[in-house]
């Protein structure tokens, strides 16, 4: 070989392993771009870049689907374009901070779709810089859309409202207590029954408002709910409420847990004298995505797709699984899963991402390397990567939100417990009057179905005769936006009987101010309706009878200087006065001997009775009488004497003929005394001669005298003995 062909193939050599490289590191710079071509366009996130006179030169598919657009419409355009204009000057003094380098925060903006639809989305923090040859030629942008965040909340307040709504108007007392007995809540009716504000109630102990003869009872039962032995319990006790009066209370009480434990109570109480809160929704946000494959906010897993073995994993799905990366890639994707998600060789969200269409998003568990379960909701797509198929998967972590959705669960079940077991009917009508919403509890007071209620006017169940007069007043109401509480009416139920109700109501109002319709609750009052009607008969009754008996009624006050309550018409006339100044006297001013009452209010107050006791009395001009005397002492919950009832009789007539009966016994008994001496006087005479007549009959008979004279002897001896007996 020539000298001179050695350096040549030398060259030759040298360029030919330097083609190889650069082939090489072409063929390796041509997987990153496909790489981060696939991480850019099927990223959930919606990633932009602007240059630096603000307009779009690239965009993902997620912008295409957030805005309606496809990319030959949208890039080359100015972002601006996108944007209403009350978002405009934050948001080009923050793309100035960013191009100067300065960090941003998130902020939430609004975007133009194409239909003209306005998008809530929010800019997440610090973008990517996009240099060229060392120098600043734009920004990469990255945002979330908040639609389905933002429904969320609204259903969660509309939730939270709807709840609130019941807990303040609900016809039954509600409250809650921590584990110490101290209360944490109470509606309107916990502040009418007791008597206190609710700033006064807040932190107050149970105890100050029970009396001490019910502690005993409660405190066992809160020990037994505390320690877990009961959930639930139904018992009476009487509330203490500011005025010290006591109010008898029927109360259903359940514990109170969070996170399993248990933190206090909620308690329902109706007042039996005429016979719960706290539920809390929780919110939690979801978490924010990064920019790029290792800082993205969701996890990312590249497995191999015939193999199942992980290639890569971002920094956010090593804290998914509290595992290294190192610990990840090169192991089975099946280690991502617990036991009950694997079929065969892989897991069940692999297998149907490897059959479903690209970017199918399923729900599924992973499991930490502590056990714990998260679930998530898994986006794969199926790509090429150096010669082999991969899939990649986006697991974005949805725990909060399945926690947040079991939570809104609870409350709607707890909110549903309250209404069908409240003993109200609970419902909602729309402007129209008509029922959206009737609980369960309607066909016990009407006897028809919620079914059968929803859709049907609220009027439609008046009487005929009454219905176009309650139906103006009600839509009066409605025009007013007024709330209305016990409001009486009469409903006809689907056996034709007619029920007396009682309603109360509150009005639904929309965000914008417009009435939306009203939300209340109806009770069943039709049987103390017929017992009010019965008492008051019996009133009117009692009334007449005492108006029209000749026999004085009264009522006064207690103490030897009572004062009279109540008089009727007999006991006025009895003592000759009129009923308004007999009103004003003392009660001791009617007896004759002021003794006479201190003595008669001794004994009934130590006796608590009086029973026709005879006293002396005097009318308005002093004539003297007898009178006979019933009464009671009437007490009242604390047993201190309130009044007494009582009744009077003018027995002076009888007083009298007892009088002359009492003189004509006596002159009787003189008479029949002066006829016993005189026939004591007489015997003596008498009887004298008998008895020597009957000593000579024996000194006869003693003798030896003829058969005949002794029988005649004998015959005069024995008349003289029956006189003697006689």
């Amino acid at each position: 070989m020539d000298k001179e062909e050695l350096p040549l193939k030398r060259l030759m050599g040298e360029l030919k392993k330097k083609t190889i490289q650069l082939e090489k590191a072409k063929k390796n710079l041509e997987e990153s771009e496909e790489r981060y071509r696939n991480l850019f366009e099927n990223s959930p996130n919606i990633i932009f870049t602007l240059d630096l006179d603000g307009r779009i030169n690239l965009v993902n598919k997620a912008v295409e689907n957030l805005v309606g657009y496809n990319k030959e419409e949208i890039i080359g355009k100015r972002f601006k374009e996108f944007v209403p204009s009350k978002y405009l000057p934050s948001l080009l003094d923050a793309f100035e901070k960013e191009i100067r380098g300065i960090a941003v925060p998130t902020m939430e903006i609004e975007v133009m779709a194409k239909d003209g639809e306005k998008i809530p989305i929010e800019l997440l923090h610090g973008s990517v810089p996009i240099k060229e040859k060392g120098k600043l030629v734009g920004i990469q942008i990255t945002a979330m859309d908040l639609r389905e965040r933002k429904e969320t909340e609204k259903k969660l307040k509309e939730s939270e409202q709807k709840y609130k709504d019941l807990f303040e108007n609900a016809s039954d007392t509600l409250f809650a207590l921590d584990r110490l007995g101290r209360f944490t809540s109470g509606n309107k009716k916990a502040e009418e029954i007791s008597g206190y504000k609710r700033e006064e109630l807040i932190g107050k102990h149970f105890k100050k408002v029970v009396p001490l003869k019910h502690m005993p009872k409660l405190l066992k039962l809160l020990q037994k709910a505390f320690k877990g032995e009961i959930e639930e319990a139904e018992f009476e006790v009487e509330m203490k409420n500011k005025k010290g009066k006591l109010i008898p209370l029927d109360v259903t009480a359940r514990i109170i847990k969070e996170n399993g434990k248990i933190i206090g109570s909620q308690y329902i109480a109706r007042d039996i004298s005429e016979r719960k809160k706290t539920e809390e929704s929780l919110r939690e946000s979801e978490e924010r995505y990064r920019k790029q494959f290792e800082e993205a906010l969701d996890a990312i897993v590249i497995a191999d797709a015939e193999t199942g073995i992980i290639i890569d994993c971002n920094r956010v799905a090593s804290e998914l699984v509290g595992r290294e990366k190192s610990e990840l890639v090169g192991k089975h994707q099946r280690i991502l899963h617990p036991p009950e998600e694997i079929e065969g060789e892989f897991s069940s969200t692999f297998k149907q991402h490897l059959k479903e269409k690209e970017g199918q998003v399923l729900e599924a568990q992973v499991i930490t390397k502590k056990g714990e379960i998260r679930e998530v909701a898994i986006k794969a797509n199926l790509f090429e990567l150096r010669g082999k198929k991969v899939l990649q998967g986006i697991f974005h972590d949805i725990t909060e939100r399945k926690r947040a959705e079991k939570a809104l669960r609870a409350s709607e079940k707890r909110f549903q417990d309250i209404t069908e077991n409240t003993g109200d009917w609970i419902w909602e009508v729309d402007t129209d009057g008509k029922y959206t919403y009737a609980s369960p509890v309607v066909e016990r007071i009407l006897g028809y179905k919620p079914e059968e209620v929803i859709g049907n006017h609220f009027y439609d169940f008046f009487p005929l005769d009454e219905r176009e007069q309650l139906k103006d007043a009600a839509f009066e109401v409605f025009d007013k936006k007024d709330p209305f509480v016990d409001f009486v009416n009469r409903n006809v139920r689907k056996d034709g009987r007619v029920v007396i109700l009682e309603t109360s109501g509150i009005p639904i109002i929309g965000h914008d101010g417009k009435l939306l319709g009203y939300r209340g609750a109806d009770r069943d009052i039709t049987e103390r309706k017929k017992a009010e009607k019965a008492i008051k008969t019996s009133e009117e009754k009692y009334r007449t009878i005492t108006e029209n008996i000749n026999v004085g009624i009264y009522r006064n006050t207690p103490g030897p200087k009572g004062k009279f309550i109540e008089a009727n018409p007999a006991i006025v006339k009895m003592f000759v006065y009129d009923k308004e100044d007999f009103l004003k006297l003392n009660v001791s001013d009617l007896y004759q001997n002021p003794e006479d009452r201190k003595k008669f209010s001794e004994k009934i107050m130590k006796d608590g009775f009086v029973r026709n006791e005879e006293i002396q009395l005097k009318k308005k001009d002093g004539t003297p009488f007898w009178g006979s005397a019933t009464a009671v002492a009437v007490r009242d919950e604390k047993g201190t004497i309130k009044y007494y009832d009582g009744m009077i009789d003018d027995i002076t007539k009888r007083k009298e003929m007892e009088e002359e009966l009492q003189k004509s016994y006596e002159e009787t008994k003189m008479a029949l005394e002066g006829e016993k001496k005189f026939i004591e006087k007489t015997s003596h005479n008498f009887f004298n001669p008998l008895c020597i007549a009957k000593g000579y009959i024996a000194l006869q008979l003693e003798r030896d005298i003829p058969e005949e004279t002794r029988k005649e002897v004998e015959s005069v001896k024995r008349a003289i003995e029956r006189i003697k007996k006689s």
